[in-house]
């Protein structure tokens, strides 16, 4: 990380983004109606638990990454399907700081900043126009769900492992690049999809030098060392099974919490049946503006991404085509719930917007487009400390 070097409009940016993530929560705390109801019908640790200030820094799925922390995993509690790096972070901060729910939130401001830098270290060196790159991370953070990296959840930690792997990854440092894609499904269980933009930007790396496909050519991919570095996913995700079985008795412990949440129905088995999924997507039961898992906020999102991986494909690369259809098309395996914040990881999405704003006859709408998703997020930053649901 000496390499690199934060200009000062960046770090500006960065902190203006925390400032103006805690200072929403201060105020909506103190001058807003808190929902009791929805923090107290929720999982919430401890039982015995008190509604204060924290409380607004402590919702939703920030409960579990927390008991996780402290109590561990164990047999048959719906804690299971959270993956461990993220509250295993929170453990290791919070041996320097003692108090979980700040160590929670110091391991997502670490991780979210270090993300922050490789986006835009990332976005220069794949743009070579440091403007573009100070666009994308500025279209980025004003993404209404721009604020999860920043709290109790693992999308920091996420984001700062997809960057850091795509960073490393374009700069032909295979090796480091694998180390971020071994510890990817450790913090989410998409995080074994990065195995797929991974492979494709090696055999495409290497399809450059030999110009063509040929038993020659298929005979460097098999037997070159670096080629087995694409699978280091795999041995993460091999890791993450093992502390299952260790914590747990059964290795699929995670993932069967994981189908059998009610609310989420996800299940592998959904992404064969393609009916279920055109179903949910257009005639959702009893559809409201921002419901769980009928929201029309949500599927007017996933439009949107369908949009811009048209644009993706057009105008970045294969290997973030790849990246962008593997997390943008998570809804195959279940429903539409947390979607708008699921699709933040999709960062490719921002990069090619930005693109697009450039082009003169749109370049004068890229702040107010900006400004009016910073209104956004701050009406579901106020809704989320609140114990309202948004994502």
């Amino acid at each position: 990380m000496k390499k690199i070097k934060i200009n000062r409009k960046l770090l500006f940016l960065i902190v203006f983004s925390k400032i103006f993530i805690f200072t929403t929560i201060f105020i909506a705390f103190f001058y807003l109606p808190f929902n009791k109801e929805g923090f107290f019908g929720n999982f919430h640790y401890p039982i015995d638990e008190k509604i204060s200030l924290v409380s607004s820094f402590k919702t939703w799925d920030s409960q579990h990454y927390l008991y996780l922390s402290e109590k561990g995993y164990s047999q048959s509690i719906a804690s299971n399907r959270f993956f461990p790096l993220y509250p295993f972070s929170i453990k290791l901060v919070s041996l320097v700081v003692g108090n979980k729910v700040f160590a929670g939130l110091l391991a997502s401001f670490i991780f979210s900043i270090l993300g922050l830098v490789f986006f835009y270290r990332f976005c220069k060196k794949y743009f070579k126009n440091e403007n573009t790159a100070f666009r994308a991370i500025l279209l980025l953070l004003s993404f209404p769900t721009a604020f999860y990296i920043s709290l109790i959840y693992s999308e920091g930690a996420c984001f700062f492992l997809t960057m850091g792997f795509f960073y490393f990854l374009y700069k032909k440092d295979f090796l480091k690049a694998s180390i971020f894609a071994f510890f990817l499904p450790l913090v989410r269980p998409v995080g074994i999809f990065i195995v797929i933009p991974h492979a494709v930007f090696w055999i495409s790396y290497l399809y450059k030098k030999e110009k063509r496909f040929s038993v020659d050519f298929i005979k460097k991919v098999v037997f070159n060392k670096e080629t087995y570095l694409v699978l280091s996913s795999f041995l993460g995700l091999g890791l993450y099974f093992l502390i299952m079985q260790l914590t747990t008795q059964s290795y699929l412990s995670g993932i069967s919490a994981l189908q059998e949440s009610v609310v989420g129905n996800w299940q592998i088995a959904n992404i064969f049946n393609p009916v279920f999924f055109f179903v949910n997507l257009f005639f959702p039961d009893s559809p409201t503006l921002h419901g769980f898992t009928n929201s029309i906020i949500d599927r007017g999102v996933f439009m949107g991404f369908l949009f811009s991986l048209y644009l993706i494909y057009k105008k970045l690369d294969k290997t973030l085509f790849s990246y962008a259809l593997m997390l943008g098309m998570v809804p195959v395996f279940g429903n539409f719930m947390s979607y708008t914040r699921y699709v933040l990881l999709v960062f490719p999405i921002f990069m090619v917007f930005v693109l697009y704003f450039e082009k003169p006859r749109l370049k004068l709408l890229f702040y107010p487009t900006v400004i009016f998703l910073i209104i956004v997020q701050a009406v579901f930053l106020i809704m989320h400390s609140l114990n309202y649901w948004v994502s």
